[in-house]
């Protein structure tokens, strides 16, 4: 389920790359740096899909109390790591971190409609 989901990420953010370059020929922007900005977007995101998974795995495994305050704990470490990802960003350029953050919103929901897929066809593999 994760390699189908990561697959779909990178290939759709791709496509989104392309497009741009497309679309840069009738309307200039940095198209460089949004380039940039995607695939940083992409890597954070496949990042945090990672340590997301490593959680919920090791988590499962876990009592109650423990498990509780390590799930809470990597809730924040993985949002720490995209605030200092767009942190960075931001500082390097504004078109990178509007791109950066287009294509985290754009892997999450290629995420929620690869679960749905998986849903509707019956294999409840990672819901």
């Amino acid at each position: 389920m994760l390699k189908k989901l990561i697959r779909n990420i990178i290939i759709c953010n791709i496509i989104f790359i392309l497009i741009a370059f497309l679309v840069s020929a009738f309307y200039p922007f940095d198209v460089v740096y949004f380039a940039l900005g995607i695939l940083t977007g992409t890597i954070f995101t496949i990042a945090k899909l990672i340590l997301m998974n490593r959680s919920i795995t090791r988590t499962v495994e876990m009592k109650k109390n423990l498990a509780g305050i390590t799930t809470f704990i990597n809730y924040l470490v993985r949002y720490l790591l995209t605030g200092v990802a767009l942190y960075m960003m931001i500082k390097i350029s504004f078109t990178l971190f509007w791109a950066s953050v287009l294509s985290m919103i754009f892997a999450t929901k290629i995420g929620i409609y690869t679960v749905k897929g998986n849903v509707l066809d019956g294999n409840r593999e990672g819901v």
